[in-house]
């Protein structure tokens, strides 16, 4: 793929609790102008991709997979969140439809009153080439932990490493 870049406004959650859980899951920090490195690399059977992030230095991994009954499951460390994608007024959206804790093959359903909490959505810019991108992560109790919204596009020039620049980010 090519560099990507992203213009945000990024904020973590204004209470200790949901900082302090931040911290511990490996969520970027807020902060001005985060540099925001992205790659996305499939495993050789194609059947899951590795999302790779960094903000600031920092890093944060995810894997992704279709889960079942053709749900998206991402997972983040020992959490894994499954999704159902619709298309909702030109927008793809992603809504949660569970969540459980993984030790290898071993899968602890959530509660959903004890589940973190992900919104996301991506539609198409007017440019026909840009996409414009909204992600929010809450935690019972923590209430909001993080949460970006943006224009995702494809730098001229690129290479196989994605890049994507955060020129504006804002905690709360």
């Amino acid at each position: 793929g090519s560099p990507l870049l992203l213009t945000s406004c990024e904020s973590r959650g204004g209470n200790f609790f949901a900082r302090a859980l931040a911290r511990l899951l490996g969520l970027p920090a807020g902060g001005e102008a985060v540099r925001v490195c992205l790659s996305v690399t499939r495993s050789e059977d194609g059947a899951t991709e590795r999302w790779h992030r960094t903000f600031g230095g920092r890093s944060f991994d995810t894997s992704q997979r279709e889960g079942a009954g053709g749900l998206l499951a991402e997972r983040a460390g020992l959490v894994e969140l499954l999704f159902s994608l619709s298309v909702e007024g030109g927008a793809l959206v992603y809504r949660q439809a569970g969540a459980a804790l993984r030790l290898g093959p071993l899968r602890l359903p959530l509660p959903r009153s004890l589940a973190p909490r992900v919104e996301a959505r991506e539609r198409g810019a007017d440019d026909g080439w840009d996409v414009l991108v909204y992600v929010s992560l809450s935690a019972p109790l923590a209430g909001l932990m993080l949460a970006y919204e943006g224009r995702l596009g494809v730098a001229p020039g690129g290479t196989s490493a994605g890049v994507t620049e955060v020129t504006e980010v804002k905690a709360t």
